[in-house]
């Protein structure tokens, strides 16, 4: 064992009070029935419960033990039975009501990472093509909705959809919590226990693998990450040369990636972020091969770096923009704040609070994480106002294979009491890119923001081509560039959140908001206001077969008002 360090406990106060106020909520989620945790929502998580047996075991009374290999005993019997050709072969149930994944009439290695991108496209060509005909035909456009999603849903039943059916990371995020299980607390386990583990590991590794060199799902950063990981110690732990020497290949790769422009394809997703640097403070610590923990090591110093340059500890989150983002507010989904809380010690950051991440504070409390003393400063306290470029090189999930990078460029501007963040070149198509932001504190001294997002009527902000960015941002102004190259109607919109929010704030040329007076240009176009559960949507329709429409631009001033005292 190459590995000197045999206990993975909490150590310090406040890694110690992390564990314990999380794993107080997750008893409570419990349910001995299923011997899972329970989402009300979702039935039973899984990658939740993994994350539990981690700190059952690391807690570490004969109960937690019992509870723990019951835990795992129900976490094994939810991977999917599969076959190695199958695309989800080793992929865990993300709940205990997912269903076995449709069995193809074709096995799953016919597919390569040519024809999903060319299926993808066709798919989308005929679903814009059979929603305008029904267009044509007088249907509604929720009876047009309603008929393009009962088509997709007959279409796709007989094949597994990644995301849909089934999710490919599961293998991943579980490998992870089952490397660490089996190096630090095999002695706990029963022999019997640690043998199916294996075998379940097995699946899991090289279903991993396959999608790796397949390429038809490309792999994030943070997945990537945990892939190599996971790759190497149990190739280390079953003696499995090809596994290990594979993994050292991918890291020295990733590595070059990263220090073409110092940032990862996920650039400034403070809920990626979370998950790479967790990845990256185990690799440090497991039983891989030194070249890779002194890797992570660089990595994990290098992320933080990036991190610094965007982050307001007076607004308590990164400038934007997000190339990926679940939430704008990063304190609602995303582990930074914990990590934060940690790295800088309670006496410079203030306890976190609980989001969606709950499970994941585990890992991180116990693992912990190394934030380079140089930037410490800069995370603890705001370092004067700034404007900031930079470059990274993002990855289009969907993108034509071989050509799905592209560079882009970040532009910021942070102040003392606001910020502004703004992408352009992008071409990415995830529903999840937010390529304009704005954070600011409100009166009451809370932080409000707006970020840009685009989707189509009625539905929610997912997958789409041909959406071209170009934003740009300075001192108390942002400059806004949309084009649109596709054939179906869309909504642009500013996503506004924020306490004490209005209609009658917004006005076309003016939004005058708690805090903040906007002053926008729009070319004219006259926006609606429409109240959500966050706060305001102001949103501009793009009609396809209004060409005027097809490139769109506006001009926003900024005029911060004084904070009360």
């Amino acid at each position: 064992m190459m590995n000197q360090k045999k206990t993975l406990s909490p150590s310090g106060r406040e890694q110690k009070w992390l564990f314990d106020e999380t794993m107080a909520r997750m008893d409570a989620q419990y349910d001995e029935a299923c011997g899972l945790l329970e989402d009300r929502a979702q039935g039973h998580g899984v990658r939740a419960s993994s994350h539990y047996a981690v700190g059952l075991l690391a807690r570490g009374t004969e109960a937690d033990r019992k509870r723990a290999q019951t835990v795992l005993h129900a976490i094994l019997s939810m991977q999917f039975e599969s076959r190695p050709e199958d695309v989800f072969y080793g992929v865990f149930r993300r709940n205990d009501r997912e269903e076995q994944p449709p069995c193809e009439p074709f096995p799953g290695t016919h597919f390569t990472a040519y024809s999903r991108y060319y299926l993808d496209k066709w798919q989308e060509r005929i679903q814009e093509l059979f929603g305008r005909s029904l267009g044509e035909e007088g249907y509604t456009a929720e009876e047009i909705r309603k008929i393009k999603r009962l088509y997709q849903r007959a279409a796709l039943s007989t094949v597994p959809v990644i995301w849909k059916d089934f999710d490919p990371n599961w293998r991943e995020f579980i490998g992870v919590d089952f490397a660490l299980i089996l190096q630090f607390f095999s002695e706990e386990l029963d022999g019997e226990l640690i043998r199916e583990m294996d075998a379940a590991m097995e699946r899991t590794v090289e279903g991993s693998l396959a999608r790796f060199r397949d390429y038809v799902c490309p792999m994030n950063t943070n997945i990537e990450l945990m892939h190599i990981l996971i790759c190497a110690f149990f190739g280390e732990r079953w003696g499995r040369q090809d596994l290990i020497s594979h993994a050292v290949e991918a890291g020295r790769s990733l590595e070059e990636r990263y220090l073409e422009f110092h940032s990862v394809s996920e650039y400034n997703s403070t809920t990626y972020y979370s998950v790479d640097l967790m990845a990256l403070s185990a690799m440090r610590q497991l039983d891989v091969a030194p070249e890779l923990a002194e890797m992570a090591a660089r990595l994990e110093a290098g992320i933080w770096e990036d991190i610094a340059v965007m982050y307001h500890p007076g607004l308590k989150n990164l400038s934007g923009p997000f190339s990926r983002g679940y939430e704008t507010d990063m304190r609602l989904h995303s582990l930074i704040p914990a990590l934060l809380y940690l790295g800088l010690g309670e006496e410079k950051q203030e306890k976190p609070g609980f989001n969606c991440e709950l499970a994941g504070n585990l890992a991180v409390a116990l693992l912990g994480t190394r934030i380079p003393e140089q930037v410490k400063g800069h995370l603890a306290a705001f370092s004067g106002e700034r404007q900031v470029e930079t470059r990274f090189r993002e990855l289009m999930e969907r993108g034509c294979p071989g050509d799905d990078s592209s560079v882009c460029v970040a532009e910021a501007f942070l102040a003392e009491n606001y910020m502004l963040g703004a992408l352009r070149g992008s071409r990415n198509t995830s529903g999840q890119l937010r390529s304009a932001a704005a954070f600011w504190k409100a009166p009451d001294g809370s932080v409000s923001n707006f970020v840009l997002l685009r989707r189509e009527p009625g539905e929610k902000c997912e997958h789409v081509r041909t959406v071209y960015f170009n934003n740009r941002v300075r001192k108390n102004h942002m400059g806004i560039q949309v084009t649109w190259e596709l054939e179906r109607d869309m909504e642009l919109f500013f996503a506004i959140a924020g306490c004490g929010l209005s209609e009658d704030m917004i006005a076309a040329d003016c939004w005058r908001l708690p805090g903040m007076t906007v002053h926008v240009n729009a070319d004219g176009r006259t926006p609606e206001v429409r109240r959500s559960t966050d706060g305001l949507e102001v949103v501009y329709p793009y009609r396809w077969r209004d060409v005027s429409a097809r490139s769109m631009r506006f001009q926003l001033d900024f005029e911060p008002q004084a904070e009360k005292k």
